[in-house]
């Protein structure tokens, strides 16, 4: 139990990094599309707003929203260049520093092109859940010449040497 506790708080950190919080419910995105001229937009502290950073956050980047006050938003860096985290000003002189959601094209495709982290982490996350069950020994003495679907996913269940070497 304390190891898949532990997994699970793993799985956790790794996609509220990915852009999935608690649950797998999906937290915002942002795409930064100001700023190429400059190297990216500036960036202020998370602690202190009114610190600039000395790192700008590159154009392109993907951020997960963490919070949105008046033309603001706080951040975790998903991909791209750039502090972690910080505030970064969403509009400015009336133009868009950055817009919700991935750039298009980046949504996850079954067409075999390759998915980041994020993508794989949001795929994953949204499945079923896949809970361990007990298998007895007599379970096996029973199945041990048959064929028969396994317990995840429908796939064939090897209960004999011979079927797992196929």
């Amino acid at each position: 139990l304390g190891r898949r506790r532990l997994l699970a708080s793993s799985f956790s950190r790794q996609c509220r990094r990915s852009g999935r919080g608690e649950g797998g419910a999906a937290m915002p995105t942002w795409t930064v599309v100001g700023g190429a001229d400059r190297g990216g937009i500036i960036v202020r502290s998370p602690q202190d707003a009114a610190v600039k950073l000395e790192e700008r956050l590159g154009t392109g980047s993907l951020v997960e929203e963490l919070e949105v006050q008046q033309e603001r938003l706080r951040y975790r860096l998903l991909s791209g260049t750039g502090p972690a985290e910080g505030w970064v000003t969403i509009k400015l002189n009336g133009k868009e520093l950055l817009v919700p959601g991935p750039e298009s094209g980046a949504a996850p495709s079954d067409d075999g092109k390759l998915l980041t982290i994020a993508e794989r982490c949001a795929r994953e996350v949204a499945r079923v859940p896949i809970y361990w069950q007990y298998v007895d020994v007599q379970h096996v003495t029973d199945n041990h010449s048959k064929r028969a679907p396994g317990i995840f996913y429908g796939l064939e269940f090897p209960w004999n040497e011979e079927m797992l070497l196929e």
